[in-house]
């Protein structure tokens, strides 16, 4: 009979302890979500901001097309964020400021394209000049969001693990009482199982959401381990530096840095471990020899497994740079004629 007693009691544990990490598993995968959507906001109103300055470099109508694709889908990536959201007031406000940012920012563009259009490029790049559609505000706030998803995965990811040891510990005590109970037992922990499979399937789903986003991303998105080796590099690397991504993982760490900007990078990558530092911009050698400049976001974030990443997504910005440049040379020219 006490043995009895003891499998119902430790039969109503497990029930109760794998629900509650089906539950946490579940929370895990939508803070995830919530990130995996604002970095999709903020990367359309990145691209559009690069297919601005490209046209007013290029006056192709073409460069407008990343231009146009924003402006019909940041309001629905900014929607969804703010249903992934609803039960938070503070991201509520975030997201809001995010989307009168993206709003006025994209404004600003079609507003900077239609001068250049109609032959006052002179005042177009003077507003592109004065910082008009800066994206400075959207990042600030992107980061924001980010942060507290990142503090609440954190401590979600604590509460799974947590739940998952406690399961873990409550299987074991229920198979040394199940020794005079085999059937019993034996059926329990079956229904466990599956019931465990569920939860890690859960975050299955997650990590498969990040390699799809990743995989059919236009930056170039690589994540490396804590000794700086590459472990996953996005097959945009073939349209962006000429290499596959079985070449970049090769590739020695850093080994595609001009040897200016070496330093500055492991600089920065070194301060990500006690901050979140800003964007970094630098140049990566192209395989054909030339170097391009790209805008590189990192984050140092954790495996399901609890290893320490890099995860980083790096954009070409070759033609901003060179539009900012020329632009920064007109503007001298017009202080010298002044």
């Amino acid at each position: 009979m006490g043995v009895a007693l003891a499998l119902a009691a430790l039969l109503a544990l497990l029930f109760f302890l794998v629900r509650w990490a089906r539950l946490s598993a579940g929370w895990v995968a939508h803070t995830r979500e919530v990130k995996e959507a604002v970095f999709s906001a903020e990367l359309l109103l990145r691209e559009a901001q690069s297919a601005e300055r490209k046209y007013l470099l290029t006056s192709d109508p073409a460069a407008l097309l990343p231009l146009s694709a924003a402006q019909r889908e940041v309001p629905s990536a900014i929607a969804r964020v703010a249903r992934l959201t609803a039960d938070n007031p503070a991201q509520q406000e975030r997201i809001r400021a995010l989307g009168e940012e993206g709003r006025r920012s994209l404004a600003a563009y079609e507003a900077i394209v239609a001068l250049h259009r109609n032959g006052d490029a002179d005042a177009a790049r003077a507003r592109v000049v004065a910082g008009d559609g800066s994206l400075a505000e959207a990042e600030r706030l992107a980061d924001a969001l980010r942060a507290e998803e990142d503090r609440l995965l954190a401590a979600r990811e604590d509460v799974l693990a947590a739940s998952e040891s406690r399961t873990t510990l409550a299987f074991l005590l229920l198979a040394a009482l199940s020794l005079g109970s085999a059937v019993v037992a034996a059926r329990a922990a079956a229904r466990g199982r599956a019931r465990m499979a569920e939860a890690t399937a859960a975050l299955a789903v997650s990590e498969e959401r990040f390699r799809l986003l990743a995989d059919n991303a236009s930056d170039l998105v690589r994540v490396q381990d804590s000794r700086g080796r590459p472990v996953y590099v996005s097959p945009s690397a073939r349209r962006l530096l000429g290499y596959s991504p079985e070449e970049m993982l090769a590739l020695p760490p850093y080994a595609l840095l001009h040897p200016d900007d070496k330093e500055r990078v492991l600089g920065h990558t070194l301060a990500l471990r006690d901050s979140n530092a800003g964007p970094l911009r630098h140049r990566l050698r192209h395989k054909d020899g030339h170097y391009l400049w790209f805008e590189t976001f990192a984050k140092v974030v954790r495996s399901p497994t609890g290893d320490t990443l890099l995860q980083t997504a790096a954009r070409d910005v070759t033609a901003t740079v060179r539009a900012e440049e020329q632009l920064a040379r007109q503007a001298e020219q017009l202080r010298a004629l002044s």
